[in-house]
């Protein structure tokens, strides 16, 4: 799974540590389905701890907050970017 993470990871495939951000998790998913048994995949992609660093759900919640925000930065009365 490691290997996984970093091939989907761009800062790491750069050369830098990887940039719990940037993981591309819907790849990793579909690498780790092959190796993993359907009970281990649905508790893959299911659970997860949110205090970790490499969480799903906080890489969506961050880029989610950094899209509001640059969307707040942009000229007054600017539609927001999509």
């Amino acid at each position: 799974m490691v290997d996984y993470i970093s091939q989907n990871n761009p800062d790491f495939q750069n050369g830098k540590d990887v940039n719990d951000e940037q993981i591309d998790w819907s790849a990793v998913g579909e690498q780790a389905q092959k190796i993993m048994t359907p009970e281990q995949y649905d508790l893959f992609t299911h659970v997860e701890p949110l205090d970790s660093k490499f969480s799903r759900t906080m890489q969506k919640v961050d880029r989610a907050i950094n899209a509001i925000v640059t969307g707040s930065n942009q000229a007054p009365g600017a539609a927001p970017a999509r």
